[in-house]
């Protein structure tokens, strides 16, 4: 049953959004997008033409250019912009002149021409030869020499001549038909249904001479099929000129508000619905004049035509993919169950490296929690039994291990005062029996040095007990390490000279933290340990180096050796290198184990190793940088 509620929930639920979606799409798609793209539009072309309006205004656009950059702007946006004055005449945009196709050439006098290349528009061999630099020849006619504006009747380019293949004669960019076809008429343009008519006098019009030109193409402005779409749309911009400017009769109030209009029209010749734009302008030193564009809206009408019908296939397309994954998608919902089974297989296997991850918000995700957290309980019991095993061994080791130092300490100490009072023992018996004469001072010589000696141990031993226990204070201090290396150094002067040693010493001035006490302790142990293993006539070397954060101190001396054995035993307490354990060469035996606590108790890094020349000890301990790092740890010592 929760099967069957589950496959129905989350196939009804997938559907029923995907087809929401869809369905909303198309709403909108179907009534609002083309009303979308239309104000997107216009508020793209508003926004270019108050941009071009301030250029022009603040002189950013010379007059000279205005044509060239209101034509090329034109081409760019698709759309039309023409300027005239309140009275309608054209100023800029609206001649024509930028659409025409043109080279201009330099020939061998260093003169320029401009050759109109209207009439071989379609010799694509001609136009795609054209190049700046490219060296041509060109016969045609000139109609004033000062314009030097040539209209071509051949070229010739790369040995290869081309002819215009219209008869007709061209005056500056207006197509002038021959009498016959009309009487005594004007044609500006050449778009069906849009040209101007003006009665002309035919005999003012100069009589063309002809021209041979040679030289070198330095600027073209070659057009295409598509840019004369340009000229009928610049046609229909005129009209609207005159069309807005007779309507108005009050022109004084649109350049006072200084606000952009916009209205749609229908062109009565195509049907195709256009937006016109009219914006004043204000240039410097010229009158008030209107700025005019003109933009088709057919292609955001086919688009969305197109788009509507292609939609309704899209969305029962999408219907029927959405039904046929929603329902594949439910089916697969079983295979958690699946999942589960295999979890718990390997659950009762002591296997709980497997968890449920499932995430559907019903009861198959309550049951893989559940599994979840029983499996973690379970995981975490066998893995506290495996802990308390393991803890248990070790306890047992410890203690096993304690109870062997404990005996061998035991041993190794009363060993330690066994001795001293035994020698007491047989003085003071010696003395008793007569055997010693009581008032030979050396006798009770040897039982001080005994009783010395037995005091040291006890100090030793009460020590290392304080330092094992954690009842010793340690003191943070700050200062310099090399006074302490120092004052070690002159208290063993004495027995380096007697036993000739040399001792090089290389100390930095380092501050280090740390207890002076206690590590005055370690230095003077090792310094002592080396002057009493390194043989007469031997050397000592200490030395110091430290890095961003530790200070290094070394002590090596030559010729020594210590074995690999006695290495690794060398930090046990009692434990000395002397097998004969004659005090008088190797000590209590407690010096290095109590050393040993002491850097542990500053964190440092020590050992002690042998070398190519002897035996050297080395130990790290915390290092103070910067001045103003010694300031602060003064005052909190403090």
């Amino acid at each position: 049953m929760k099967k069957n509620k589950i496959f129905i929930k989350l196939f009804a639920m997938t559907a029923g959004v995907v087809m929401i979606l869809l369905v909303m799409q198309f709403i909108f798609q179907y009534f609002w997008l083309e009303k979308f793209y239309v104000y997107n539009k216009k508020e793209t072309i508003s926004s270019e033409l108050i941009m071009l309006k301030g250029k022009l205004e603040n002189g950013f656009i010379n007059q000279e250019d205005t044509n060239k950059t209101l034509n090329q702007y034109s081409r760019e946006n698709d759309i039309v912009i023409g300027i005239s004055n309140s009275q309608g005449i054209p100023q800029y945009g609206l001649d024509g002149e930028g659409d025409l196709s043109y080279i201009e050439i330099e020939d061998d006098q260093k003169k320029n021409y401009k050759i109109y290349m209207n009439t071989f528009s379609n010799e694509q061999d001609l136009i795609g030869g054209l190049k700046i630099e490219k060296k041509i020849q060109v016969q045609g006619s000139i109609m004033n020499p000062k314009e030097k504006n040539v209209y071509p009747k051949s070229i010739t380019l790369d040995n290869e001549k081309f002819s215009a293949k219209e008869d007709r004669d061209i005056i500056d960019g207006i197509v002038i038909t021959k009498a016959s076809e009309v009487d005594d008429a004007l044609v500006v343009g050449n778009l069906e249904g849009t040209s101007i008519e003006l009665n002309i006098d035919w005999t003012e019009i100069p009589k063309p001479q002809e021209i041979l030109l040679k030289g070198s193409i330095i600027d073209m402005n070659l057009i295409n099929e598509d840019d004369y779409g340009i000229e009928y749309r610049r046609s229909q911009l005129l009209q609207e000129v005159f069309s807005f400017l007779g309507q108005q009769k009050n022109l004084n109030k649109i350049f006072r508000e200084n606000k952009m209009m916009q209205y749609t029209k229908v062109d009565s010749f195509t049907g195709i619905k256009n937006i016109i734009f009219v914006q004043p302008l204000f240039i410097k030193d010229k009158e008030p004049m209107l700025m005019f564009a003109v933009s088709s809206l057919q292609p955001i009408e086919e688009t969305t035509d197109i788009m509507k019908t292609y939609f309704l296939f899209a969305l029962m397309i999408a219907m029927i993919v959405a039904i046929m994954i929603s329902f594949l998608y439910s089916k697969k919902f079983t295979k958690p169950l699946l999942h589960l089974n295999g979890v718990t297989k390997n659950m009762a296997d002591l296997d709980f490296s497997q968890k449920c991850t499932i995430h559907t918000k019903d009861e198959i995700e309550d049951l893989a929690e559940n599994i979840n957290r029983m499996s973690d309980k379970l995981k975490r019991t066998l893995e506290e039994v495996k802990e308390s095993n393991e803890k248990l061994k070790e306890e047992i080791l410890f203690k096993e291990k304690m109870e062997q130092f404990r005996k061998r300490f035991i041993a190794d100490a009363s060993h330690e005062l066994k001795t001293p009072l035994t020698v007491m023992k047989g003085i003071c018996e010696g003395v008793v029996d007569g055997i010693y004469d009581y008032k030979d001072r050396d006798h009770f010589k040897n039982m001080l040095n005994e009783i010395n000696d037995m005091s040291q141990l006890v100090y030793d031993l009460l020590e290392i007990s304080k330092l094992e226990s954690g009842k010793v204070p340690f003191k943070k201090e700050i200062f310099q390490l090399c006074d302490v290396v120092l004052k070690i150094h002159g208290k063993l002067k004495p027995l380096l000279e007697s036993k000739k040693l040399k001792v090089e010493l290389n100390l930095s001035e380092d501050f280090i933290i740390g207890d002076e006490e206690k590590l005055e302790r370690v230095i003077r142990n090792f310094y002592s340990n080396a002057v009493q293993y390194t043989p007469e006539n031997g050397e000592i070397h200490i030395y110091m180096h430290h890095d961003q954060y530790h200070c290094y101190v070394n002590i090596e001396n030559s010729p020594a050796k210590i074995s690999k054995d006695d290495l690794s035993k060398i930090w046990e307490p009692f434990y000395r290198i002397e097998k004969s354990r004659n005090k008088a060469l190797g000590g209590t035996g407690l010096g290095l184990h109590m050393v040993k606590r002491i850097l542990d108790k500053h964190d440092s890094e020590y050992n002690i190793e042998n070398t190519e020349k002897g035996v050297k000890v080395y130990f790290s301990l915390q290092r103070v940088a910067e001045e103003i790092e010694i300031e602060s740890e003064f005052e909190k010592s403090i």
